[in-house]
């Protein structure tokens, strides 16, 4: 028993972890460096595809913050990790902006959502206790629920930089704290992006860019990030 127990923390301590990790992040970086030259090299509209590169640099943003996580101490780590949580209000930003940039931009997109007579209806059971939503509150409301969490993100990541410097960072009052705030700001943002995909998602500028697919994947970015 005791050589299992040995044998399993020798490999998530030993080397093989780690070489691993970078193998993935120079898999994940040449695909996305092939995506993105793809995008540079046939660069023709610039009100979309610098929110489209941003956006899929997630991936190999996360995978060297793994990789140097696994190769150096856990100090350092927090700082890698700190630097990577900001990345994702650029993604949630820049997923919310190319949506709206889909339709033409902000009047546009207000616009093809107004055609709709009918409010959009809260998900339960939030539907029990908050009114619909009025086509013309479309973009606003939503927005200010994604932008929050744009906001939040880097200002508890600084927050965080300074708790542990002052070395209470796992102090459980604080850790607790950062769990409420982080449940409901992520709660909020992902919500936010269902109302703009919800409201949008039959607009026929919208039909052939397969909006469900980027919108599961921004929400499993968010989603999984934060519970791992």
């Amino acid at each position: 028993m005791e050589s299992n127990g040995c044998s399993s923390g020798c490999f998530i301590s030993g080397v093989w972890p780690v070489v691993t990790a970078w193998l993935g992040f120079t898999m994940v970086g040449l695909s996305t460096c092939n995506n993105a030259y793809r995008h540079l090299l046939n660069f023709t509209r610039p009100d979309l595809q610098p929110h489209v590169l941003r956006i899929i640099l997630v991936g190999p943003i996360y995978a060297f913050s793994a990789s140097l996580c696994l190769s150096m101490h856990e100090s350092t780590c927090f700082f890698i990790r700190s630097v990577r949580d900001i990345w994702e209000a650029v993604v949630i930003y820049s997923f919310l902006t190319l949506i709206i940039e889909y339709m033409g931009g902000e009047h546009l997109c207000l616009h093809s959502i107004s055609q709709n007579d009918e409010a959009v209806p809260h998900l339960f059971p939030l539907s029990l206790c908050l009114p619909p939503i009025a086509t013309g509150s479309m973009i606003r409301v939503p927005k200010m629920g994604a932008l929050q969490f744009v906001a939040v993100k880097p200002v508890v990541a600084v927050v965080s930089i300074i708790v542990y410097a002052c070395g209470q960072l796992h102090n459980w009052y604080y850790q607790w704290t950062l769990f409420v705030i982080y449940n409901i700001s992520y709660s909020v943002a992902l919500y936010a992006l269902y109302l703009i995909y919800w409201s949008s998602h039959e607009q026929e500028a919208l039909q052939s860019k397969r909006p469900l697919l980027k919108f599961v994947s921004v929400k499993m970015i968010v989603f999984l990030t934060f519970w791992q």
